[in-house]
């Protein structure tokens, strides 16, 4: 769902809508991650909630392996811009503890 959210924001934006797909992607992995060892302070939400309802994220099968689908996704997204602007969008996204 995250994907096609920020993949719609991106093209009504006149951007390339892959771009938006693989960002929202790698937003959504990084977030898994954080629900699993963020700090509840910074992130200013419980974590472990995914865990407690039993839902399926990219943290399911280890944090590493949601790390590694946030590194692959945020490739895949900096392969379709030059744009200095989404590209440092795109860096905030995955390097975020919140």
């Amino acid at each position: 769902k995250t994907g096609a959210l920020f993949e719609a924001a991106v093209a009504l934006g006149g951007g390339d809508r892959r771009f938006g797909r693989y960002l929202g992607l790698a937003f959504q992995a990084v977030d898994d991650r954080l629900d699993v060892e963020g700090d509840p302070a910074v992130l200013g939400k419980p974590v472990g909630v995914d865990v407690r309802l039993a839902r399926t994220t990219t943290a399911s099968g280890s944090v590493e392996t949601a790390r590694k689908r946030a590194r692959y996704w945020s490739s895949q997204a900096s392969a379709c811009t030059r744009d200095p602007a989404l590209l440092a969008l795109l860096h905030e996204a995955v390097e975020r503890d919140r």
